[in-house]
């Protein structure tokens, strides 16, 4: 809710549970970023 509310990034391994609602989403183990 806070994500759809404040135009926030919601940062999730479990996509496929939100692919249904207007939020943006990013999956770190999918796109990974940095030297890690």
């Amino acid at each position: 809710a806070l994500a759809l509310q404040h135009d926030l990034i919601l940062v999730t391994r479990n996509v496929k549970d939100f692919v249904n609602f207007d939020v943006r989403l990013l999956d770190p183990w999918q796109n990974p970023g940095g030297d890690g």
